[in-house]
C-alpha cells in the first residue's frame, strides 16, 4: 500500500471509533487527491448527521457538487440539494440547482 493509502485506512478507522472534524477533513482531502469521490460523497453523508445543524447545509452543498462535477449523478445530486432546502428554505443556489436538474 502507498502511503496515501495507509493514511486514508488509519483515518477512517479513526473515525470509526472517535468522530471529529479535523480527522474527517484530513480523510476528505485524501479521498479528492487520490481522485475517491465515490468514497468521498460516501464518507460526506455520514459525516453530515455528526456536524453541528449550522455547518449541515455547507457539507450537502459540497457533496451536491461532488455528484454533480465528478461522478456524473444528478440524481444523488438533487437529493442533496434538498437536503439543503430542508436546512435553508431560501437556498437560491439549490432551487437553481433543482430547476437546472
Amino acid at each position: 500500500l502507498g502511503e496515501r493509502s495507509r493514511a486514508i485506512e488509519s483515518l477512517e478507522w479513526l473515525l470509526e471509533f472517535e468522530p471529529d472534524e479535523t480527522t474527517w477533513r484530513a480523510l476528505a482531502d485524501l479521498y479528492r487527491a487520490e481522485g475517491r469521490f465515490a468514497a468521498l460523497a460516501d464518507e460526506c453523508t455520514r459525516h453530515v448527521v455528526t456536524v453541528p445543524p449550522s455547518k449541515r447545509a455547507a457539507l450537502w452543498r459540497e457533496v451536491a457538487g461532488v455528484y454533480e462535477r465528478e461522478l456524473a449523478d444528478p440524481g444523488q445530486a438533487i437529493k442533496c440539494w434538498k437536503a439543503v432546502l430542508e436546512l435553508e428554505l431560501d437556498a437560491v443556489d439549490a432551487l437553481q440547482a433543482l430547476v437546472r436538474d
